[in-house]
């Protein structure tokens, strides 16, 4: 999923009081524009087999600036149980110092990919 930009608008209003012979005194304002950066956090693919525990899920995150403190941890609802199949893998991003809101975060989900069990049969001995 996609977290919508947020545009940050600041008023910056300046006086210049004029030189006395030049320059007259001004008023002014101007518009500083802020805009998110861009944080993409990425869900690594995994396979395992059948009846057996999950991997240890990875993957990576992009865009962070600053030297911002966030990170991530990645989990699926597949058990040990679990038919075999594809299961979602889900980032969560971690943001201890609450910087998220100056990014436009795009998540893309991993697949844990369970794998059939394999059944072998041999011929009975007479």
């Amino acid at each position: 999923g996609t977290t919508p930009a947020r545009t940050n608008s600041y008023t910056i209003a300046y006086t210049y009081p004029g030189d006395g012979s030049l320059s007259p005194a001004t008023d002014a304002s101007k518009t500083l524009t802020l805009n998110q950066a861009e944080l993409v956090v990425s869900a690594n693919n995994a396979t395992r087999p059948y009846r057996q525990v999950n991997p240890l899920f990875t993957g990576t995150i992009t865009g962070v600036v600053n030297n911002d403190n966030i990170s991530a941890s990645y989990t699926c609802g597949a058990i040990t149980n679990s038919p075999p199949g594809n299961y979602p893998i889900v980032p969560t991003l971690n943001d201890p110092n609450n910087r998220l809101g100056n990014y436009s975060v795009i998540t893309n989900l991993g697949i844990l990919t369970v794998d059939c069990p394999t059944i072998t049969i041999r011929p009975a001995i007479p």
